[in-house]
């Protein structure tokens, strides 16, 4: 997912969410890939939404209100994972900046198994 505008990340995934189930499933089959992978993405138009790993080492400040993510949505990662939790909803390990490689792969595996237990049956 690599759009950049947070308002329109938020309008897609609206979007999706109005989908039949087995087209949701084939979307995040697609975001399930992006799991693995810490780059960073650009994101803009996002004053409303602050990220708890950021607030934590100084990265971002927070001015008392707004989305509150656990999921490091600058991150590819990250927003594959906020927008699988908003499909299936259910609740995913962590995507953030802090993962080493170790915990990436176990945080990917731990996501890939609670969303296997989701598939269409």
């Amino acid at each position: 997912m690599s759009e950049h505008d947070c308002e329109e990340l938020h309008r897609t995934n609206k979007r999706w969410k109005k989908e039949p189930a087995e087209v949701r499933w084939k979307i995040v089959q697609l975001l399930r890939r992006s799991l693995g992978s810490n780059k960073e993405f650009e994101l803009h138009n996002y004053a409303d939404l602050f990220v708890e790993s950021r607030l934590k080492d100084g990265g971002m400040r927070f001015h008392g209100h707004g989305l509150w993510f656990t999921q490091d949505a600058f991150l590819e990662n990250g927003r594959g994972a906020w927008m699988i939790e908003e499909l299936l909803q259910i609740r995913l390990p962590d995507f953030t900046d802090e993962l080493n490689a170790d915990q990436l792969k176990a945080a990917v595996r731990e996501a890939n198994g609670q969303i296997n237990l989701w598939a269409p049956r």
